[in-house]
Formats: C-alpha cells, sequence, structure tokens
C-alpha cells in the first residue's frame, strides 16, 4: 500500500507570520500580567541541606549532604550580589 503525501505549501501563504504574531501576543501577554511576589521562607538557613536542592554539593557515602558544603554555599548565596 502505497501513501501519497501531499508536498504542496498550506492554502494560506500567511499562516507562519500569523502564527509568530499569536505566539508574540501571548508572551507579551505573559510578560505584562500581575505576578505575586514570592517570599523567601528562609529554609535554607533552617533546614540548610534538608529538603533543599543539593545537587552539586557534596555528598557523604550514604547520600546525605556534608554540613560544610551547603554551608559554604549559603555563605556563596549571602555574599554575593549576583544570587541574591
Amino acid at each position: 500500500m502505497s501513501t501519497i503525501c501531499d508536498t504542496q505549501p498550506p492554502p494560506d501563504p500567511h499562516r507562519r507570520d500569523i502564527a509568530y504574531d499569536k505566539r508574540v501576543q501571548a508572551a507579551a501577554m505573559a510578560r505584562d500580567r500581575m505576578h505575586p511576589c514570592h517570599h523567601n521562607n528562609c529554609d535554607e538557613y533552617e533546614f540548610p541541606y534538608v529538603g533543599n536542592y543539593s545537587k552539586g554539593l557534596q555528598h557523604d557515602g550514604v547520600g546525605d549532604v556534608i554540613p560544610s558544603s551547603a554551608t559554604a554555599r549559603c555563605q556563596l548565596h549571602r555574599s554575593s550580589p549576583l544570587l541574591r
């Protein structure tokens, strides 16, 4: 059984431009709408290495984060204006 593929362009030659314009409008709407302020819950200081993102930190043989590694990350966050 042979399948015939229609290689003709779509009927509306401006289809790509219309789709692009809709994506730009959607992006502008998302950018302009109100976004809630996300407050820091300070878990990084209260629980420095439990339940927080720990990829890239040193871990012990059991898989727990080594506390000095988490402490170093917190000190980096406090001292770097780029990470605030």
